[in-house]
């Protein structure tokens, strides 16, 4: 049954021309423990990825915490997967780890968020979700944002 309704919110969300999925799980993931606003991906390497939802049922907000340890999404709609970004972070020398987001931005649009091995602190680089170009780094993950903060589609 819980296959049938995630196979059902994914077949509903993809008219939505342009804009990224409500959900796209990786092969052989489920969900667990959804609600009208937050839904949690259990993938097939047996760690979790939450999507938070807008009113409209838009993804606002995907996070994890198994950077390069399990984490597999793909949100499609010309949205590089997690995967791919790692691997360009690996190109220019960077060792992500552990926590990640991707969120959309007014002045940037979607963006993931990759924690960095970093000697002196905790650092997470900003990277455009489409192109894979590193925007620039943070040294914390801004809280998540309140309604009026995410940019509307």
């Amino acid at each position: 049954m819980p296959h049938m309704i995630l196979t059902a919110l994914i077949i509903l969300s993809l008219p939505s021309f342009g804009k990224p999925p409500l959900v796209y799980l990786s092969p052989e993931s489920n969900s667990n423990g959804q609600n009208e606003n937050i839904v949690k991906i259990k993938t097939k390497n047996n760690t979790y990825i939450t999507i938070i939802n807008n009113k409209n049922g838009q993804m606002e907000i995907a996070e994890g915490v198994n950077l390069n340890r399990g984490d597999i999404f793909d949100p499609g709609q010309g949205i590089l997967p997690l995967s791919e970004i790692e691997k360009r972070m690996s190109l220019l020398g960077e060792k992500t780890y552990g926590k990640w987001r991707l969120i959309k931005y007014q002045e940037f649009g979607w963006v993931y968020q990759l924690n960095v091995a970093s000697p002196d602190h905790a650092l997470f680089h900003m990277v455009n979700a489409y192109s894979g170009q590193l925007i620039g780094s943070i040294t914390k993950l801004a809280p998540l944002p309140i309604e009026g903060q995410v940019a509307k589609d």
